[in-house]
């Protein structure tokens, strides 16, 4: 499972940001349940890869992500199309044949990309691309070819469980391993 957080300014309100952090571990004690392999990316002022794809169960220790900046939700896609295609290359050159890896973003709102650059960069993603967001921005996100799960803001809590709930769906959708 990739995942991809916003990490933008604007993901301080709301419970957003504190309900992601809450929800990471849940996450990875997903991913162990299924002995797959977790990554986890953000964007922000920055995108980045902050885990590199790991076996859930060796996960010891999840960075915490500050929040920052403005929201290049294409800049956060191509880092994980990146990574996937190096992992998969590591993995395939390992003797292991991994499955279509899922990619669940967690956006609290649209990015600040230009459409153009973000349909660019969901690409290499295409068909495996999950996005938990809130209400109004979820029709927008069917626009890039996810599947679109439902975020519920307002406390960290509540946020947290919507982003679960949200991971449960997806895997399964995606026949992942990975």
């Amino acid at each position: 499972m990739y995942v991809l957080a916003d990490a933008s300014g604007s993901t301080v309100r709301d419970g957003f940001h504190e309900g992601v952090h809450l929800a990471l571990p849940h996450l990875v004690h997903l991913a162990d349940e299924r002995d797959a392999r977790f990554c986890l990316a953000a964007y922000g002022d920055d995108a980045g890869l902050r885990v590199a794809l790991i076996g859930a169960g060796d996960l010891t220790v999840i960075p915490r992500i500050p929040a920052g900046g403005l929201s290049s939700l294409a800049a956060g896609l191509r880092v994980v199309a990146a990574a996937i295609e190096h992992d998969t290359s590591q993995l395939r050159s390992d003797g292991m044949e991994p499955g279509p890896p899922a990619t669940l973003v967690l956006a609290h709102g649209l990015g600040t990309d230009r459409d153009e650059a973000v349909l660019e960069a969901r690409r290499p993603l295409a068909g495996r691309l999950h996005v938990s967001a809130p209400g109004e921005d979820r029709l927008a996100f069917t626009g890039l070819g996810a599947t679109v799960h439902p975020m519920r803001l307002g406390d960290a809590g509540t946020v947290a469980a919507s982003v679960v709930t949200a991971a449960r769906q997806a895997w399964p959708a995606s026949g992942s391993t990975q």
